[in-house]
């Protein structure tokens, strides 16, 4: 529970400062929750406290944390604003895959606009074989 709440306390000062590395992989319990923590979804945080005397002091600690953890905010993106980005991506990598120099010049279209490239390229014998 530890590594739990180091992530939730980073995850507080990314969202104020901007802090890019969160420690996920500090425990098994907070790889699971990563998507919950922070990610892509709705989150909810039951706490579950007693109003015995001999567990006050585990229940503030419980109350406590709960609170930490109501300050931690998700980025949320509909699935269509996802595949969106995601086709843009493959979009970019697919055309910087794929082009071809003719007299020297070649050009692959970017969203921000086309990218001019200018080199020679000679194929070895190696390469004309495959």
């Amino acid at each position: 529970l530890t590594a739990l709440g180091r992530v939730v306390a980073t995850l507080i000062e990314t969202n104020t400062s901007g802090k890019p590395f969160v420690p996920y992989n500090a425990s098994p319990l907070t790889m699971v929750l990563k998507a919950g923590l922070g990610g892509n979804s709705r989150t909810a945080l039951v706490a579950c406290i007693t109003p015995s005397a001999d567990s006050v002091g585990e229940s503030l600690n419980t109350l406590r944390f709960a609170m930490q953890a109501s300050h931690v905010q998700n980025k949320v993106q509909r699935h269509s604003e996802q595949s969106q980005e995601q086709s843009e991506k493959d979009k970019i990598a697919g055309a910087g895959n794929a082009f071809v120099l003719h007299g020297g010049v070649g050009t692959i279209p970017l969203p921000t606009g086309p990218l001019e490239l200018t080199g020679h390229w000679e194929p070895t014998d190696g390469a004309a074989r495959r």
